[in-house]
Parts: C-alpha cells; structure tokens; sequence
C-alpha cells in the first residue's frame, strides 16, 4: 500500500523546504520510508509517495499520520 503526502508551498517558495530536508534530512512518520516525490511545474506543490515498513513476518500494525 503507498500513502500520498501532499504538501503546498508558502507563497510558491520550495526553497526552504528544501533547506531542511538539507539539514535535517527526511522527517517521516516511524513506520514509513520514501518511495518518490514530484514538484509541479508551478511549483505550488510537493507530492510524496511513502510506504509502510513492515517487519519481517509481514504483520505491521496500523500508522498514524
């Protein structure tokens, strides 16, 4: 299953988004991991596709987001 994040810019700015994903990396819920991301062209939005991280036996519980 893949989850959608979708996230708007302030003002269309991506920048500083883009400088804390510098510094401090990823910031995702525990339990997912990034699977890709898209801008749109306008640069008004971010969307990421994640995926839950299931343990070896398949049995991940629910994540709340």
């Amino acid at each position: 299953m893949l989850f959608m994040v979708i996230e708007r810019f302030r003002d269309n700015d991506m920048v500083p988004i883009y400088q804390r994903l510098r510094d401090n990396g990823r910031s995702l819920p525990d339990g997912l991991e990034y699977v890709d991301s898209w801008v749109e062209p306008n640069f008004a939005r971010c969307f990421q596709l994640t995926r839950p991280i299931h343990d070896a036996g398949g049995g991940g519980g629910p994540i709340s987001l």
